[in-house]
């Protein structure tokens, strides 16, 4: 983002990188960076592919 606006990126380069990266260490770390204040935050997120929720969907507890 550059003032409020989005800016260009290829999507599909994106795309094969984190899927590469994921194949590759288990996990990819996204930092982002948006100003100097001492704020900060951490989210984690999951595998919510077609073929994972396929998988999970298929069995009941």
């Amino acid at each position: 983002m550059d003032n409020g606006e989005p800016l260009p990126f290829d999507r599909a380069a994106a795309s094969d990188y984190l899927r590469k990266t994921g194949e590759k260490h288990g996990t990819v770390i996204i930092q982002i960076s948006i100003g100097d204040g001492p704020g900060s935050g951490q989210a984690w997120g999951c595998d919510l592919s077609y073929d994972y929720v396929k998988i999970n969907a298929e069995y009941t507890t």
